[in-house]
């Protein structure tokens, strides 16, 4: 890129920030209805139970409907947390902290969601269908001696506990569009969360009794995403039998704990853990080519189809990136073409296969 693309991106960034310097640096102020786990200048929200049926100070003098919630089946007692943030907290994303907020007291107001912080995860189970779990729960002697021993521990978890409002890198602006993207391509309907949650814990820690102080590393659109469909979902009427299988996600997350304490290493891990997807994604992202031999060999399995009803079967069965390009049947029709021809020429096929080991998916036959 030369200087002449460079410096007017850097002007459009100054005059941003000129402009918007009189708003953000204005005091903020977000209240939400029982603001008792309240974000901090440092980036982590603290929580405190609420004691039933007393509003917090701060409230709108609204009672909240989950202020007197009973105890749950196992007999604990149901901490009555709510979010808020304090002023002057995060303001380059505090729309995004303020929907996680909103969209977390949402789900605790519910009835299926009303016990979920007093709620263990849900160990794998014959016969309890949707209240079944597909993972080892979390088991505080092996955590304790896994961390000690290894500085490592895996086991399925309650991902109601975390800390919603707290990131490893406070000032990153996060994106909505991302956030939203996730939505759509991983909850569209309910079923186990994708991938795994970084969580940074000492061996003396007890994160299962931590009701929102577990600090997650991985990255925070992930379950954002899951929160703010939840909370759509309820609001848009969702059945029980829906929503309890989104309980049942919340209780079945896979997390994995590392021992890291110190602020400056869990920065440090959570950059590099968005790093490992930027290499997952430039290492494993199908090229052109890699899409011609793939529908090619798709093509042999099956029976014999039409472009058009091809590139229907692919619609119908594969769940797409938003960036992909769109499964039509003139997509399909030119794989089907290039593969045929291009590809049956050595030399032809020797400058792609050269073209993408030197440059991957940033290839231009790619189209990424």
């Amino acid at each position: 890129m030369t200087h002449c693309h460079i410096i007017p991106r850097l002007c459009v960034l100054v005059v941003v920030h000129a402009v918007s310097q009189s708003a953000c640096c204005a005091h903020h102020t977000i209240i939400f209805d029982s603001p008792v786990v309240k974000m901090g200048k440092g980036g982590e929200g603290k929580a405190k139970a609420e004691p039933t049926g007393r509003a917090n100070s701060a409230t709108t003098g609204r009672t909240s409907a989950s202020s007197a919630k009973s105890a749950s089946p196992k007999g604990k007692v149901q901490p009555q947390l709510r979010l808020s943030i304090e002023p002057e907290t995060f303001i380059d994303n505090a729309v995004i902290w303020q929907q996680t907020a909103e969209a977390y007291n949402k789900i605790l107001d519910h009835s299926i969601f009303e016990n979920i912080l007093a709620e263990d995860p849900l160990p794998i189970t014959k016969g309890a269908g949707v209240l079944s779990g597909h993972q080892s729960v979390f088991n505080q002697l092996e955590f304790s001696s896994s961390m000690a021993e290894k500085q490592h521990y895996k086991a399925a978890g309650n991902l109601m506990k975390v800390n919603w409002l707290w990131s490893a890198t406070p000032k990153v602006p996060i994106r909505a569009s991302s956030i939203q993207h996730l939505r759509e391509h991983y909850f569209a309907a309910p079923g186990p969360f994708p991938g795994e949650v970084i969580v940074a814990a000492a061996p003396t820690d007890k994160p299962m009794d931590s009701h929102g102080r577990m600090k997650c590393l991985s990255p925070e659109e992930m379950r954002i995403a899951l929160l703010l469909e939840v909370a759509d979902r309820i609001t848009k009427g969702a059945d029980e039998d829906e929503l309890q299988e989104w309980h049942t996600t919340f209780l079945t997350v896979s997390f994995h704990f590392m021992d890291i304490v110190s602020d400056n290493e869990q920065t440090i891990q959570a950059i590099n853990l968005r790093e490992h997807a930027v290499v997952n994604y430039s290492t494993m992202a199908r090229t052109a080519r890699q899409w011609c031999y793939l529908l090619h060999s798709l093509r042999e399995k099956g029976p014999t189809k039409s472009d058009a009803e091809f590139a229907e079967s692919l619609r119908a069965e594969l769940n797409m990136a938003k960036n992909s390009e769109a499964i039509s049947t003139e997509w399909v029709k030119a794989s089907r073409e290039v593969y045929d021809t291009l590809f049956v020429d050595p030399e032809s096929t020797r400058l792609i296969v050269q073209g993408e080991e030197d440059l991957g998916v940033s290839s231009p036959l790619s189209g990424y």
